[in-house]
Order: structure tokens, then sequence, then C-alpha cells
């Protein structure tokens, strides 16, 4: 019989089905309350480039940012805190 290890539910915001002008407001508000080592991944309908530009401006070294899809319908990333 094996041990079953509990795992931390994955923290999805899905902005497909956001305002525009929601998005970025929202995804920031979760960036700051992520202590170190937590992420969340993001489901987007275009190119995040602009948002990881604005992420690495306001917060230099302090998360980092993965694709996980790219395009091209769809684009899937998540963003985890490396400090306090």
């Amino acid at each position: 019989m094996s041990a079953t290890i509990p795992s931390t539910p994955v923290r999805v915001i899905d902005v497909r089905v956001v305002e525009p002008r929601e998005r970025h407001p929202m995804i920031f508000g979760t960036l700051e309350s992520l202590s170190s080592g937590e992420n969340f991944e993001v489901l987007s309908d275009h190119e995040p480039a602009p948002l990881h530009s604005h992420l690495k401006l306001e917060y230099p070294d302090e998360f980092t940012f993965e694709y996980l899809q790219r395009g091209p319908v769809d684009w899937h990333f998540r963003i985890t805190r490396i400090t306090e």
C-alpha cells in the first residue's frame, strides 16, 4: 500500500471570461497575495507579453513567469513568487 501525498490545488484564473480592463488588476491583486514559493496559473486569449513586461517592471526579480501553452488560440502560463 502506497501513501498518498496531499497536493495543493492549482489556483487558475481564466481571464478569457473577464472584461479586458479588469484583467491586469485581477492578476496583480493575486500576485500581491502570494507568499514565497506560491504560484497561480492564468488562461488568456492573447499573448501575455505586455503583462510579462509589466510584471518585470513593477516586481523585478520577485516572480518567475513560465509559459505552459503558447497560442495560437489560448495562452496558459504560471507565475510564481520567488521572494517575500
